[in-house]
């Protein structure tokens, strides 16, 4: 199997344990509470306000031949390209329209911030920048394939049971539109870094292994406790 075959196939069996993990279920069917709905807010927002500061470790670490690409991804996250929307405002503006106030907004900054500052402070796990970078590119990439997929199932279920306008939606509705294109460029980008770097089959495929290890969109959107019960750690 291609290294593209096997990244897409770990992506949508990632995605799959999202959408029939309990609490994105108890969402979209809206037998969710107004907490946990806003708590599903919460981590997206802490999940994404710092992706541009990401995307400028992979720009600096991208091959040549992807390079572009990822400066474009950059670009557009900080709303520096031609469209002119810095995504983190998208996701203030998601909190507001969910009824954060200017404390809880300052609050979730503060925790993505902290959560950057968590990565970035664990053991590291492997022996080279090259991959780290793969497994940050990984990561970063499975979740615009994810959101390729489900940004409209989401803006769907918070509008329709959190009564969030399609106004305070944009950020996923954003995803939905321009996330196609971008998880086709990553999966390319996810190649040709494999490829300049030099990763033999089976170095590649112990990163793939050890980065999705556990269910990043679970622990990211719902939290250690979730992920602790789809995996039957805990009841």
């Amino acid at each position: 199997m291609s290294v593209r075959s096997q990244v897409e196939s770990e992506y949508a069996k990632q995605t799959e344990a999202l959408t029939s993990s309990e609490g994105f279920q108890a969402l979209e069917s809206g037998r969710a509470n107004k907490k946990a709905h806003d708590d599903f807010i919460a981590n997206v927002c802490k999940t994404h306000l710092r992706s541009p500061q990401i995307l400028a470790f992979l720009f600096s670490v991208a091959p040549p031949e992807s390079v572009d690409e990822v400066k474009h991804n950059m670009l557009e996250e900080l709303g520096l390209d031609e469209e002119g929307l810095p995504h983190p405002q998208l996701l203030v503006k998601l909190a507001k329209h969910a009824g954060f106030n200017d404390q809880g907004i300052k609050q979730l900054e503060i925790l993505a911030q902290e959560e950057l500052k968590r990565m970035t402070s664990e053991q590291i796990l492997y022996g080279t920048m090259k991959e780290i970078g793969l497994s940050a590119l990984l990561e970063t990439a499975s979740f615009e394939w994810m959101l390729s997929h489900l940004s409209n199932r989401m803006a769907k279920f918070l509008e329709k049971h959190r009564g969030i306008s399609k106004e305070g939606l944009e950020w996923f509705s954003h995803h939905s539109e321009v996330d196609i294109r971008h998880a086709e460029e990553q999966l390319d980008s996810i190649v040709e870094y494999v490829k300049y770097y030099q990763f033999d089959q089976s170095h590649f495929e112990s990163i793939l292994e050890l980065t999705f290890r556990e269910n990043v969109f679970i622990k990211r959107y719902f939290g250690e406790i979730a992920l602790a019960r789809q995996t039957g750690m805990i009841n």
